[in-house]
């Protein structure tokens, strides 16, 4: 959730899908991904500069024109958002995977860059649990955020 480029290209994608020629519809779109995710800190938030102290505001560092256009594209991907979502049945999606869905990207990695996590996981697939995210959000809840290890649990059971 905290990911702005995911977000900036989940906006597009039902506008993507949407297209009779998916091709043509991507190049145009890659370019306002990439533009709006290099413009997008200092054209949609007030910020304090760190070089000089002073309050700098969107008005100040976009166009009026360009923050139309931004406007105007944030108004065409939502209308293809809603045919999307009108159109088509969700997929069903787990607490579990909504919780994975929402987590930081930094927990995520360090989640899955830690051993005793593989070693929790791998004795979740042996219990015939074979659910991702499940495991993630549990391995997260039950032992990164209260500072324990998965395996110094088990050696000492």
């Amino acid at each position: 959730m905290e990911n702005h480029r995911r977000k900036i290209n989940s906006a597009f994608s039902a506008w993507i899908i949407a297209s009779a020629n998916v091709r043509e519809a991507v190049m145009p779109a890659v370019n306002l991904i990439i533009a709006l995710t290099h413009g997008r800190e200092p054209s949609m938030y007030t910020d304090i500069r760190s070089d000089t102290g002073q309050v700098q505001r969107p008005s100040e560092v976009v166009r009026e024109i360009a923050a139309t256009d931004s406007v105007r594209l944030a108004v065409q991907c939502l209308e293809h958002a809603r045919l999307h979502v009108a159109k088509n049945q969700p997929v069903p999606r787990t607490l579990a995977e909504d919780q994975l869905f929402a987590m930081k990207p930094t927990q995520y990695h360090e989640i899955a860059n830690t051993e005793d996590f593989w070693w929790y996981y791998i004795a979740e697939l042996e219990a015939g649990k074979r659910d991702w995210a499940a495991a993630v959000v549990t391995y997260r809840r039950e032992f990164v955020l209260k500072g324990r290890q998965f395996r110094a649990q088990r050696d000492d059971a």
